[in-house]
């Protein structure tokens, strides 16, 4: 119990630490209460954060300090971020549930030394503006997408520039067409 004790003050006098702890009880509130507790934790912890954020329920951010959001973004229910190489969200985006941002992944190269004990490679991820990711799509490090892009549910998107406009699908996702003013 005393050895408890210990990692938990341990856990409280890290900033970090404590954000996680923080972080884990306002995840799940429910109600109008949840999404401000949400809101002002992320608010708070960010890099920088733009107005009228919106965090659904079970929404998981590692490296928060990394993270730069703008205006009108929301968050959606059950979506995570790994922010350790950068990650910058544009105005008015929405992620869908379920959906995975990665700035950060393990350098494997070397079959001589443990992928484990290679580190990582860390790449920033730039989201534009008025941009849709649909559900369960997963985001590489390095991805670039313009301002209007549309993202469709379950599509993998690789670490390239994607120009304005652009409606993306599939894994690997490529661009199946463009979005225009009908």
């Amino acid at each position: 119990m005393i050895r408890t004790l210990k990692i938990i003050k341990q856990d409280f006098d890290s900033k970090i630490k404590l954000f996680n702890w923080i972080s884990y009880i306002v995840r799940n509130m429910p109600g109008r209460i949840g999404f401000e507790a949400r809101k002002w934790l992320v608010t708070r912890q960010a890099g920088a954060c733009g107005e009228n954020l919106i965090v659904w329920p079970e929404v998981k951010i590692r490296n928060i300090q990394l993270l730069k959001l703008g205006n009108n973004v929301t968050l959606g229910e059950r979506m995570m971020i790994q922010a350790a190489g950068g990650v910058s969200i544009g105005d008015s985006t929405i992620i869908g549930p379920g959906v995975k941002i990665w700035s950060a992944n393990h350098n494997y190269k070397n079959m001589d030394v443990p992928v484990l004990e290679q580190g990582y490679e860390y790449k920033k991820v730039i989201i534009g503006k008025d941009v849709w990711l649909g559900a369960n799509a997963i985001i590489l490090p390095g991805t670039v997408l313009g301002d209007k892009v549309v993202v469709s549910a379950g599509a993998v998107v690789g670490a390239k520039q994607y120009p304005e406009g652009s409606v993306l699908m599939g894994n690997p996702a490529r661009k199946i067409s463009q979005r225009d003013n009908m």
